[in-house]
């Protein structure tokens, strides 16, 4: 997190000196550059967290959010299962 930090510091601080158009056109294209590195790697760590988790539960995380209205006023409790789809792993 804090290398990220680091890159995104030099970034704006690159793109706050005065230069000629050529090299701030050289310094935009490697700007883009060393973001998609860092969102990519942000990414990347995300996904390995996940993967930790997974290993120490065993389960996969799934979450899902369900809105349902009761239409009575009579309060009412209900369990609510559905199988997952089978997962496509292409082939």
């Amino acid at each position: 997190m804090k290398k990220a930090q680091g890159g995104i510091d030099r970034i704006l601080e690159e793109q706050s000196k005065p230069v000629g158009m050529k090299q701030h056109i050289e310094l935009y294209r490697a700007h883009v550059q060393q973001l998609q590195e860092i969102k990519s790697n942000a990414m990347s760590l995300a996904a390995m967290r996940k993967l930790e988790e997974e290993k120490k539960t065993g389960i996969p995380l799934a979450r899902f959010l369900i809105a349902a209205e009761n239409p009575s006023s009579e309060p009412k409790t209900m369990t609510v299962r559905s199988l997952l789809p089978k997962e496509n792993h292409g082939g």
